[in-house]
This record gives C-alpha cells, structure tokens and sequence, in this order.
C-alpha cells in the first residue's frame, strides 16, 4: 500500500479517537451536572463531581456514546443517551467528519431550541413541562396598551366617513355610493388577505406583523392627506382606506396571539378582551369625534331655510318647493290642506241695513246660519280658497297689513265673521277625524278688558261640553298675556293655556288626536298641551258654525287681527308646522345664501382635512413607538403551552379544516355577530322608519357599542376566574340577546306599545349582550383548537364573521326590499344558534396544560413503560435497544419514566 494511503488512514482512526474521547468526556461532564441538579444541589467544579459522585457500572453505562454510523439518525441529549436526537443535517469535512459533533464549541449549538446547555450560568430546559421556568413581565402591559391603540385606530380610520357622511357628500360632491365603497374597503381587503397575514402571523411572528400593518395604515392614512381636489379626493382617499383595511386583518386576528405571548393562563381571556374590543372602542369614539370636529354643513345650511328632515310623505314634495319663491302657498305649505283662507284681497262693502231685513223675512229659513237673520251689516265677499265656500264679513271688519299681504282684523265691539256651517265634519266634530287634525293662523290681539274674556275663533261655544274647538283668553285665570284653547269630542274635553304677546303678530298651531290628545305650538315651537284631558257631560245643542271674533254661541266680542288661517284633517308633523312658520315668516331663498353654502362647504372641507390629518399623526406617533420596542414574545414564557411549539401553518389550516369543534364555534359566532355588524352598521336606516333621526341613531349605536366593550371586559374576567365556564356565559348571553331583539322587533312593528325609550333599551341590551360574546369566542375557539397557532385560528373565525357582515349588506341593497326582515333576521340569528350551543362539548386543551391536567390514559402508559423498558448495561446493548424500538415510542416511554423517578 502506498504510504500517501496509510498516513491518510492513520490520520483517520487518530482523528476518529479523538472525536470519541471528546464526546465521551463532554457526556460524562453534562450528565453527572445535569443529574445533581435534578437533585437539588449546586456543583461547583468538575473536581469535586468526581469526589462526591463517584460513577458506579451503571454510570459506566451513561458514558457510553453512539457509533459514528448513527450519527445522521438522531441527536442525543447528553444528560440520558436514551432521548432521541433532533433530525438534523450534519455538516461534514472533506474526510466525512461531522464538525458539529467533533468541535466542543458548537455543543450548544447543536441543541434544540428547547433546550440549553447546562452550564454555571444558565437554567435547565428540558422537553418535560414540569421543569420549564415561567415568568410574567411587567412589561406586558405596555405590549397590550401599544397592540390596542393600534387597533383603536385602525378602526378609527375605516369608519372615519361614516359619520361626517353629510359634510363629506357636500364637500366632494359625493353620493351614498362612494360612502359605501369606502366603507366596504376593510371587509373586502380582510376576505381577500387574511389567510396570507395568518401565515405571517404564524411564520415571521408578531412584532413583523404588527410593524407591517402599522406601515400599511401610516401610508394609507397619509394617502388620504394628498388633496382635497373633489376630482382627485375619491382616488387618493379610496386607495388610503384600501391600505388602511390591509392593516385589519392583524388588528382583529392577532388579539390572542398577543394574549398568550405575553400574559398567564389566568390573564389570557381578559388581554384578549381588552386588544379585540378596543377596534369596537374605535369605531364608538369615531361617531362622536367626527361630528364634533367636522361642522355638519347640511344641518347649518338648513338653518337658513325650511328644514326638511324626517317629515310626513304627504309634505316631502312640498317641502322642496319652499326653495322658489315664485311658488304660491297654495300650491306649496298649504297644498294638502282641507280648508285654507288666504284673508287677502277681500271687497269689503257695507249693505242697506233695510233691504236686509227685507231679504231675511222673505228668506228667514235659508238665512239662519249666515248671520243676516240678525239684521247686521254683511258682506258676502269672504270664500274658502280650496272648496270656493261662502263666507260672512258682519259690521265694521277691517283690513291692514298683514304677516302675508292683507289680513282682517274685528274691532272687539260688534265686527265678527261667520266663515260657514260645517256640520259633520272635522272643524266641528272632532270624533270624526280618525287622522285627527291641524288648525294653523296668524294672530294678533289686544286685551279689551282686563276682568272679562275674549273668544278668537272656533267652532265650539263657549260652554263645557260643546264638541268642537275654540282659541280664547281668560284673563282673570291667567292674569298675564295668555290664550287658551279647549277642543271637545262629546265625551272628553281638552285644555291647555300658553303665553303669547299681546299687539305682535303669533304664529298659531295646534294639532288633536285621540291619542296623543292636545299639542300647541307658538312660533314653529311645541309650548304643550294636554295628553289626557278631563271627561266632560255632552251638551245637547249642537252648534257647526265656524267664527272669527265670536263664539257661536254667544255675542261676546274680541279685537284680534287674522292673517293665513288653514285647517288640516290629518295631524301634522312637528317639522312641517316649523317649515310652515319659516316659510310665512319670510325665511327662504335670499341672495346671500349661495355664498353662505359656499363658506361653509369651503368650513367643511378644512375641518374634514384636520380630522385627516390628526389621524395620520396619531398613526404616525404608534408606528414609531411599534419601532423602538415591540418584541415577538418576552425572554420567558408566561405559560408552558406558550413554550410549546404550535403546528405548522398549513398544517394548522389543515386541522382546522377537518374540526367539527372549529366550525361549530365559527358559524355560531359568524352568524351573530356578522349579522350583528351588519344591523349596526344600518342601524339609522332602520330607524328613520320610526322619525328617529341620524344623529339620534349614532348616540344609540354609541351606547350599544360602549355596552358591549363593558360585557366584553366583564364576562372576559369572569372566564379567566371561572376557568371552563365559557359556554355556561355564552347561553346567558345568547339568551338574553335573543329576548332584547325580539323586544326590539316587536316594538318596531307596534306590536306591543311603542315608547323611545324601550326602543333604546332593547338595542343598548341587546348590543351589551352581543357584544360581550367576542372574547369569549376567541378564546373557546383557540382552546378547542390548540395547538393550532392562534393567528391562524382567529384569522380563520373573523374572516368567516366579515363573510357573513358582507352577505347581509348585500341583501340590503335589493331595490324595495325595506327594513322589517334586518330586526327578524337579528333575532333568528341569536336564538338559532342557541340549540347548536347547547349541544357543543368544550374542549379546554390549552388550560389543561397550563393547569397540569393530565388525562385517565398516561398512567397505564407509564406502567407499561414500567414492565417493558430494562436499562441496558452495556454500550453495545443501549446501540442494539436503540436500532431495534421505534425511536418515537421510546423517547415518549423513557421521558415518562424519568419523570417517575425524578
């Protein structure tokens, strides 16, 4: 053999020697110290080992070491050589050693993740859970409060047009559609991304993940700073929301992931609550910061001319005319009035008191009602504007300027006018008017005397129980500037007395229904009424006449003048008699208010852009916080199954897919609170049925929603006290959320009395009980799916949540489709997912780890392992049990045992 080959061998078989001396002293050094430590003991120098522990044949059988054909199969611990070795890939030199195993400065290296090198300075891991050293850290606290700022913004941020939805559609010459795509970016991106942040969230871990996010919403949010150009504020705004919605799926998946980084067993279901529910929080305080930063340019502008909000369709129309002046009140305010008397241009001419009297002894029977049987002076030149009936000027009426053009005025002394006899009819019979009905005026009196009474106008006279109405003064009851008025139905009589002014123009109106009974308005303005009344003793004679300056009863005369007098046979909405009075009074078009409108849009949009702006510089200020600390997960766990290592993330999908526990739990929380989010989000379309306006309906959802982020945090508490109870809590709230929609539905088809505030208790209730249910499902979900990585199990529960908000407003924007079926559908949601609940077994796998609960099957395992495992005495036995058992159920057998004898 040539020498070159026998130099190359014997360098070999030396450097083969000296590996097998390596690793036979590095074993014998770890495991003596690893055993003492066990122990209880501290070691202090590899000289005293070898005194105080001598090794015994059994402790030979501990220094033996593997063949160098094993080197690939596994790695071995070095404090038991029964363990089995991580697979790994050795790196070898150009002879085929393995490097790793033959150089002692890569001993540590060579362990895996969870284990250490037992040295002077370090602690012990072991793969067993009882020897693993937990900690929680103060700084816990400053991770959940940086993670829920985050996620208050980036809520904050998607709901930001909602709100100033107004402002915004005047501002940028928007419409309903463009507040809806933005709206609908954050759902739409979460369907379409979630599983690819799920990954991320499970592979590059948190702090990658919540950096990412934050750079999405610092760009999207600055995006949306670029300009305010009208032509251009759709895209740029549009695409900032769009990267802000990219940002969502972290902020709403990543809540457990946090929890069980950074926070024990008996924290985990409260940090949960407070990092899911501060999105919730967001969107709250985003329908009042809005409004209070953003001035509503529609409301101001509105100020300025008739307001037409929510009105009766039977005046929507003619509220829109109000803007043209060219318009005649006939044809506008008092269109679908029944009676209507303008009191202008009226030919007032004073008769032959002898040819009177003449007329009415020929014609007595025909002239009863008209008032010439009494031989006054009559002119005949008074008619209703809409049926063209005959009216009766008596003695010295007078006309003068008026509120609208001309109004009549009588002089208190003997002047009165009949406007005609309206027998069965409303004006003098209230029981005929199942709509009831609305009588509105012009008026301006004086006080003739201050010891008497004075009788306006009426059809009722001036007794008890006279059906019909009547606008009087009694100044001794009153002494001050009073009216009164009285309306009757034959069985219950209705009073009320208000201030008005003496010798100055009044709007007048009230309005009557069996009901809500009598309602009085001065200037537009309720001043009361009477609700209930008082029973009253029907009065046999029964007089129809409608008079101005009289009762008909009686000749007790007033001095008052009368402008614009109109009787409706419905009762008017409270916004239609103040548009009636703004109308009348003179307020409408006027040449300043185009540039009014644009001085406040131009408002608008700079109160719009500060809004923008504080929100990027929040989001700014976050993101820079997230940079300087916001680690993946603190130096130790805070639990031992935050140690242990999840599945693999397509692997996790994978279980996921196929448990029946998951998808259980997913449809019933994507049902209800999809739907939920749905509902809320078109929570003032479905109240405006019920003439409860925009601003009314955002205080409402703002109250829901703070109520469920307090049940949220309560029960969430209680969970983590009364660890396995979640179901139990999610049965109460179940069924308390169904009983509150129910009410709520119900009160909304007046199945039951209808009353504003059961209508906000019923939505208020059900929120706090809907909303309180989002922590609990995350963290049940989690349990019942560990150790499926909980990014990717709540990536997966809100991407099925938003699949559901989705649906539903989709079938709200079928053409005629109303608003009934969004109450029934929130209480079919809730209580049928009650009977799937109650036959859901929870499953607390992640608990019973933390709780070192251990189940009835390990301790046959381990008195199996007992019976079947002998300790070999040899090295050549341990290689031979080695090649022979599988090394999976051996390595899972022998750490049972020793943790039996440890």
């Amino acid at each position: 053999m040539a020498p070159g080959v026998r130099s190359k061998e014997a360098k070999l078989k030396r450097l083969s020697g000296q590996t097998l001396r390596l690793r036979k002293k590095r074993w014998l050094f770890t495991g003596l110290r690893a055993e003492k430590n066990l122990n209880g003991s501290v070691l202090v120098s590899s000289d005293r080992d070898s005194k105080m522990y001598p090794t015994s044949s059994k402790s030979e059988d501990r220094k033996s070491f593997l063949d160098p054909e094993e080197t690939e199969l596994v790695e071995v611990d070095l404090d038991d050589p029964w363990v089995r070795r991580e697979d790994y890939k050795p790196k070898r030199d150009a002879h085929g050693q393995d490097l790793q195993r033959c150089s002692p400065e890569r001993v540590e290296e060579s362990l895996s993740s969870d284990r250490v090198l037992l040295t002077e300075d370090k602690g012990l891991y072991l793969s067993d859970d009882s020897l693993v050293e937990v900690k929680s850290y103060k700084r816990r606290f400053y991770i959940l409060m940086l993670f829920s700022m985050i996620s208050f913004s980036q809520y904050c941020a998607w709901n930001t047009y909602g709100p100033i939805a107004t402002t915004a559609k005047m501002v940028f010459n928007w419409t309903n559609t463009e507040i809806a795509i933005l709206a609908s970016m954050d759902p739409i991106t979460y369907l379409c991304t979630m599983l690819l942040f799920s990954w991320l969230m499970d592979k590059k871990g948190l702090r990658r993940s919540v950096l990412i996010s934050c750079a999405f919403m610092l760009v999207g949010t600055a995006l949306r700073c670029v300009t305010s150009k009208p032509s251009y504020a759709i895209w740029s705004m549009g695409a900032g929301q769009l990267l802000n919605g990219l940002a969502g799926p972290v902020a709403q998946a990543a809540p457990t992931l946090l929890s069980s980084t950074w926070f024990p067993p008996e924290q985990r279901t409260s940090s949960t609550a407070v990092a899911a529910l501060c999105g919730s929080l967001g969107v709250a305080i985003s329908f009042v910061i809005g409004p209070l930063v953003v001035t509503d340019v529609k409301y101001e502008l509105e100020r300025l001319i008739p307001d037409r909000g929510n009105v009766s369709k039977n005046l929507s129309d003619t509220l829109d005319l109000y803007m043209d002046e060219n318009t005649l009140y006939s044809e506008s305010i008092y269109r679908d009035a029944m009676y209507y008397w303008p009191l202008d241009n009226l030919n007032i001419s004073v008769q032959n008191v002898q040819s009177l009297r003449r007329e009415r002894k020929e014609n007595s029977s025909n002239l009863r009602n008209s008032g010439e049987y009494w031989g006054v002076q009559i002119n005949k030149g008074l008619r209703e504007f809409k049926t063209n009936k005959e009216g009766f000027l008596f003695n010295e009426c007078i006309t003068e300027q008026g509120v609208v053009h001309q109004s009549l005025m009588t002089d208190g002394k003997s002047a009165w006018v009949n406007l005609g006899s309206f027998i069965n009819t409303c004006v003098s019979d209230p029981s005929l008017c199942p709509d009831g009905f609305t009588v509105a005026l012009w008026m301006k009196y004086e006080v003739l005397n201050r010891n008497g009474l004075q009788y306006f106008m009426g059809t009722s006279g001036n007794r008890d129980g006279l059906r019909g109405f009547l606008i009087y003064q009694d100044f001794p009851y009153d002494r001050e500037d009073h009216l009164a008025i009285k309306v009757e139905n034959g069985t219950v009589l209705w009073k009320r007395s208000f201030s008005v002014p003496r010798s100055n123009w009044t709007h007048v109106t009230f309005t009557w229904d069996e009901r809500e009974g009598l309602v009085i308005y001065s200037n537009g303005s309720n001043v009361g009424g009477d609700p209930k009344g008082k029973t009253t003793q029907l009065e046999s004679d029964y007089f129809t006449m409608f008079t101005l300056g009289r009762p008909n009863n009686d000749l007790t005369f007033s001095k008052a003048a009368y402008d614009e007098l109109a009787v409706w046979e419905r009762k008017l909405h409270p916004r239609e008699i103040e548009a009636i009075y703004q109308r009348t009074v003179g307020i409408g078009i006027t040449p300043d208010l185009e540039e009014a409108k644009q001085r406040l849009i131009k408002d608008g949009k700079k109160e719009i852009m500060m809004l923008l702006y504080v929100e990027c510089g929040v989001v700014l200020f976050l993101s820079l916080l997230v940079c300087m600390y916001f680690p993946d997960k603190p130096p130790l766990p805070p639990s031992k199954s935050a140690r242990r290592k999840r599945e693999d993330f397509f692997a996790g999908a994978k279980q996921i897919f196929k448990n029946k526990q998951f998808w259980t739990l997913a449809l019933i929380y994507g049902v209800t609170t999809g739907v939920y989010s749905g509902w809320g989000a078109s929570l003032a379309v479905n109240l405006e049925t019920f003439s409860i306006g925009q601003h009314e309906a955002g205080w409402i959802g703002f109250y829901a929603t703070l109520a469920g982020i307090g049940a949220g945090l309560i029960l969430a508490r209680c969970a983590d006290l009364f660890g396995g109870k979640m179901k139990l809590l999610l049965l109460v709230l179940f069924f308390g959320a169904s009983g509150c929609f129910l009410w709520f539905s119900l009160l909304c088809l007046r199945m039951i009395a209808y009353d504003d505030a059961a209508l906000y208790k019923s939505s208020i209730l059900g929120g706090f009980f809907i909303s309180g249910t989002i922590p609990l499902f995350y963290e049940l979900t989690v349990e019942s799916t560990y150790p499926v990585a909980e990014g990717v199990t709540t990536g997966a529960l809100t991407l099925i949540n938003n699949t559901f908000t989705v649906i539903f407003l989709l079938v709200l924007m079928v053409p005629k489709v109303g608003t009934e079926w969004m109450n029934w559908c929130m209480f079919g949601a809730c209580a049928g997912c009650i009977p799937i609940l109650l036959g859901f077994h929870e499953n607390y796998r992640r608990l019973d780890i933390d709780n070192d609960k251990k189940t009835s099957k390990e301790p046959k395992k381990k008195k199996e392992a007992d019976k079947s495992l002998k300790r070999p005495t040899s090295p050549f036995g341990s290689i031979i049990s080695f090649k022979h058992h599988n090394v999976d159920e051996l390595v899972k057998k022998l750490e049972n045992t020793r943790e039996s004898n440890i």
